[in-house]
């Protein structure tokens, strides 16, 4: 059961971030346009749980929990309300929130006098009976920062996140299967760990440029997740960030100097991982030139990029990380300009195709464990012509003496 239009079940509410927007479905008004937020939930037994709403302050909103009760507002001594529903049905909650005021679902297990936060449809593996949620209206005020607001709701198919919010809590959305699209509207700066784990419906998201940091797992487990664009403004991934994302055929940037400084935190941090192909602006990168604003190479900012055929890097870079370029199976040639002072480990591991590489500076970088593993073993290198013994004696460097050579005139 959900709400209904003409018989047919609302299943999906876009909120576009303005206070005159209407909700439609089919092209007609189903809800009036108001700065306030609504829930649309149907219980398949009796509430043994109640239902638990929070905010920022007391006195912040007034809940009509849409079943002839009374209004109800938080009083000064707590910034919550719950409420326990008597017989299942179909329920409309609008929380009206005070100008300037933001308020956050969740949802209560109660045991004594200790209260945890589970999220509106209870989390996997808890006791209880949950709402089953179908319908999300979001007014102004709204935000996500709490954990699990939204946790195993199954029946959500479509979110939009309007804009005022600007944290999406770790695990927001977690196990919401039955979602396939998510937009985000600027404003969001950071979306947490497992905001949209396990589901396993998403297609596509669209991420803001506004957003900064994407959490630890935060898409993992999306295997319908076709592909992904990061914006210009995303300086962290979080560990796992993608893992499992099995159906990913494509990652898309706009700016490689942008790509370049994002620190990831694994491999699985990076989406190419999964896909070995990296578009910017629309077209695959074959042949890679990093910008000159660039002055370091994040650590797995290539990793498993098997499209690379061959890169440039500029003058003013001082180190390319670990697992730079791991993996990248079609690279035949690299030159490391004279400003580079450190390779990290792993950086070229596993690039089988390489058959040279030219290091410029006049003193051997210092050279991580693995860097130049699974590099085929004649690959040459070539390095100044008054560096070739320094070259040859170095950590690292001297397990490839016999084909350091120098540079050819």
């Amino acid at each position: 059961m959900a709400l209904k239009y003409n018989g047919t079940p609302v299943q999906h509410v876009n909120y576009n971030g303005s206070p005159n927007q209407r909700v439609r479905y089919n092209g007609v008004e189903v809800w009036p346009g108001s700065t306030d937020s609504q829930l649309d939930f149907n219980l398949t037994s009796n509430l043994t749980q109640p239902l638990y709403l929070t905010q920022s302050a007391a006195n912040a909103v007034t809940v009509d929990w849409g079943d002839g009760s009374a209004t109800e507002s938080p009083s000064d001594l707590a910034a919550s309300l719950s409420h326990t529903y008597a017989e299942a049905g179909d329920y409309i909650v609008r929380i009206a929130c005070a100008d300037g005021e933001t308020w956050s679902p969740g949802a209560a297990i109660t045991s004594g006098s200790s209260t945890t936060n589970y999220g509106l449809c209870g989390q996997g593996g808890k006791s209880g009976t949950y709402p089953t949620l179908t319908g999300v209206r979001f007014g102004d005020g709204m935000r996500l920062d709490v954990q699990y607001s939204f946790y195993g709701c199954t029946s959500l198919t479509s979110v939009t996140i309007p804009e005022g919010v600007t944290s999406i809590g770790g695990s927001a959305f977690f196990g919401c299967t039955s979602l396939t699209g998510v937009t985000i509207l600027e404003g969001v700066t950071s979306i947490g760990g497992s905001a949209f784990a396990s589901c396993t419906s998403l297609t596509s998201v669209t991420i803001p440029e506004s957003v900064t940091s994407i959490g630890g797992g935060a898409f993992s487990g999306c295997t319908s997740l076709t592909s992904v664009t990061i914006p210009e403004g995303v300086t962290s991934i979080g560990s796992n960030a993608f893992y499992g994302c099995t159906g990913l055929t494509g990652v898309h940037i706009t700016d490689i100097a942008a790509w370049c400084g994002i620190s990831f935190f694994d491999a699985y941090s990076n989406p190419t991982t999964l896909v070995h192909t990296l578009y910017l602006n629309g077209t695959t990168v074959t042949a890679l030139n990093i910008p000159s604003s660039v002055t370091s190479i994040g650590a797995y900012a290539f990793y498993g990029c098997t499209s690379l055929t061959s890169v440039t890097i500029p003058e003013g870079v001082t180190s390319i990380g670990g697992s730079a370029f791991f993996g990248c199976t079609s690279l035949t040639g690299v030159t490391i300009p004279s400003s580079v002072t450190s390779i990290g480990s792993n950086a070229f591991y596993g690039c089988s195709g390489l058959t040279e590489l030219y290091c410029l500076n006049s003193m051997p970088p210092t050279l991580g464990s693995g860097a130049l593993s699974n590099v085929p073993a004649d690959c040459a290198i070539y390095v100044p012509s008054a560096s070739v013994a320094a070259y040859q004696a170095a950590s690292g460097w001297s397990a490839r003496s016999a084909y350091i050579q120098a540079i050819p005139t």
